[in-house]
């Protein structure tokens, strides 16, 4: 694990998914915390609600896809645009939960 957050680090990534064999690690800075998830989607809701909760700026790179999951898991304009205010965060976490359960 050590040396996937050094890695992780080096190529500049503050928030991630690492994944060690079926193992899932959400990366928040230099740690990373275990999560037990049944599928890709699930692990991605994770993602981004980890990058709205911490007001993290998605990777220029993959700010595309990004906007594509929060579409895709009907998170509303007004969340996407105003990160840090918990309200709105609570409320898009609650969409993402109720994204997953209909699957």
């Amino acid at each position: 694990m050590e040396q996937a957050l050094a890695i992780a680090g080096e190529r500049g990534m503050e928030v991630g998914l690492i994944l060690i064999g079926k193992t899932t690690f959400l990366k928040l800075g230099d740690d990373a915390a275990k999560f037990d998830v049944g599928s890709l989607p699930e692990a991605l809701s994770y993602l981004v609600a980890a990058y709205l909760i911490f007001n993290v700026q998605y990777p220029d790179p993959l700010k595309v896809m990004f906007g594509f999951f929060e579409r895709v898991m009907g998170l509303p304009m007004h969340a996407r645009m105003v990160k840090r205010d918990a309200r709105v965060v609570l409320d898009s976490i609650t969409r993402i939960h109720g994204y997953l359960n209909r699957t």
